[in-house]
């Protein structure tokens, strides 16, 4: 928006942003947790009361600007999910252990012995403390295995040919020297730290701006769930939240499923916003419902509202 503004993409148009399961603000996604996981039956109370309590120290944290601690604080939380709940899987919390086998890590003597020592007094350590212990799991990359599981070829060898072999041929433009693939852990490695800084305020840009956007996001996402999202859509300064707030929420069916009215999602919408619920789905959500993803991308493209 900032660049065509100053008019830098003169033959190009925005048109619409889509923000599929996204990461607008991992503080907003990681503090629903340990409620979720608590109403799924994947923790119990005294489980619970620990995760807040840990999530509350990352909200904390977060507000001052330790942006480096806070996302170390959100890593170990998730670790520490993954051992509580047998490895429920992040990107769908119907299965564990997923993908199979599970890429949970074996841990020394001395990690597992720090580990023990950060979950028992973590809430009466100094932010010095925290900090110098959270960066030590970074470090010795304890934390690194749940991220791990989460930067793998979701789909195994199936989306790989269908990129490099369908889509090249359909798009005819992409050099031999460029091939497709998975999310990879340097990303990740690179990028985790500026990952736990908020874009909420690029989402009001867009929407000041009058430039679509359309957020959707898979019912059975623990990763990016929709009680986080709602806690930032909360956050904008958009002065049509209100109305967008107050409008229908309409339920959606997949086409060949419409006569039987096997609901497929929900759509909410008000001027240049929309919002779709995906049900049945995870964080792949044209993996996961491929026929309502479908239907979400037909709707869109012909401005169906």
């Amino acid at each position: 928006v900032a660049a065509q503004k100053k008019g830098l993409l003169k033959d190009v148009k925005l048109g619409g942003v889509a923000i599929g399961d996204g990461a607008v603000s991992m503080v907003d996604a990681g503090l629903t947790y340990p409620d979720i996981l608590w109403q799924t039956s994947q923790i119990d109370a005294v489980q619970w009361h620990y995760l807040t309590q840990v999530a509350a120290e990352m909200e904390l944290a977060y507000s001052k600007g330790y942006y480096v601690p806070a996302n170390n604080i959100l890593g170990y939380m998730m670790e520490t999910i993954q051992n509580m709940t047998d490895d429920v899987f992040f990107y769908n919390i119907r299965y564990h252990h997923q993908p199979s086998p599970s890429l949970m890590m074996n841990e020394s003597e001395e990690q597992a012995r720090d580990k023990a020592y950060l979950k028992k007094y973590f809430t009466q350590l100094t932010e010095q403390e925290k900090t110098r212990l959270l960066q030590h799991f970074k470090e010795s990359n304890t934390i690194g295995s749940v991220f791990k599981s989460l930067t793998i070829d979701y789909n195994g060898e199936n989306v790989k040919k269908l990129m490099n072999e369908q889509m090249r041929k359909k798009f005819g433009m992409i050099p031999d020297s460029v091939s497709w693939g998975g999310q990879a852990m340097q990303v990740y490695e690179h990028l985790a730290d500026e990952l736990i800084i908020d874009v909420i305020e690029s989402v009001d840009d867009c929407l000041k701006n009058n430039v679509r956007v359309i957020n959707y996001n898979g019912m059975l996402d623990m990763i990016i769930n929709s009680a986080g999202q709602d806690k930032w859509i909360n956050k904008l300064k958009w002065e049509g939240l209100m109305n967008y707030y107050h409008a229908d929420r309409i339920p959606l069916y997949p086409p060949s499923l419409e006569k039987e009215k096997r609901t497929g999602a929900f759509y909410k919408a008000y001027k240049n916003f929309e919002y779709y619920w995906i049900l049945m789905s995870g964080h792949m959500v044209p993996i996961d419902a491929p026929e309502m993803a479908r239907e979400m991308v037909r709707r869109v493209v012909n401005n169906e509202c």
